[in-house]
């Protein structure tokens, strides 16, 4: 909670906004589900937040983690 203040002695009550929960990289050799079908991690970017996924045809996109989700078991 954070108090601002808003002239004289009238202060408003303000939210704090949520920080985003981290998403985990999926690891490298990992079957992922992407929006263009289903793929394979061939490496991690730890830093941008990217995977790079060879696709079932051959193809390798980049993704962000948050674009790729492991297959329901």
């Amino acid at each position: 909670m954070t108090y601002i203040k808003k002239g004289g002695d009238l202060y408003v009550k303000k939210e704090r906004p949520q920080a985003p929960q981290e998403v985990a990289p999926p690891g490298i050799g990992k079957e992922v589900v992407t929006d263009e079908g289903i793929g394979k991690v061939l490496k991690v970017n730890h830093h941008k937040h990217t995977v790079k996924v060879q696709l079932e045809a051959g193809r390798t996109i980049d993704l962000k983690w948050s674009e790729v989700a492991l297959p329901d078991e």
